[in-house]
C-alpha cells in the first residue's frame, strides 16, 4: 500500500538484540541507513517507510554485534510514491488561518481512477 510504512520480518538465530535495517532502491548497490530495531534471538519485525520510488529495492538487515549474520530480501520489490498535482488553490490564491479551504487534487498513479 503506498503511503504508509510496511513490515519487515526476519529470521535468524541466536540474534544479538539489535539489528540494523538498510535500504536501497537500485538492488543493491547503494545502501542508506534506515535505523536500528529490537530483534529476538530467532527474529523479529520493524514498520519500514522510505520516500524513494523504484521496482528495484531490497532490505539488508544486519545483527549489530555479529555482521555476518546478515541477510537481503529474496527477491527486489516495488516502491510507489505518487505524484499530486494541486489544482486548488493556485498561486496567487489566498489562504488564511484559522478558516476552511477548499483543494483539489489529482493523484497521479496509473490504473487508479
Amino acid at each position: 500500500m503506498w503511503g504508509a510504512s510496511e513490515t519487515a520480518a526476519w529470521t535468524g538465530n541466536n540474534l544479538s538484540g539489535v539489528v540494523s535495517i538498510e535500504f536501497s532502491y537500485d538492488g543493491g548497490t547503494n545502501w542508506w541507513y534506515l535505523g536500528q530495531v529490537p530483534s529476538g534471538p530467532n527474529g523479529g519485525n520493524a514498520a519500514v517507510g522510505v520516500n524513494t520510488s523504484t521496482t528495484n529495492a531490497v532490505l539488508r538487515i544486519t545483527d549489530i554485534n555479529n555482521p555476518l549474520a546478515s541477510d537481503v530480501s529474496d527477491a527486489p520489490f516495488t516502491v510507489l510514491i505518487p505524484s499530486i498535482t494541486i489544482w486548488e488553490p493556485t498561486a496567487g490564491s489566498y489562504v488564511f488561518a484559522n478558516s476552511s479551504a477548499q483543494i483539489y487534487w489529482i493523484l497521479n498513479v496509473p490504473g487508479i481512477n
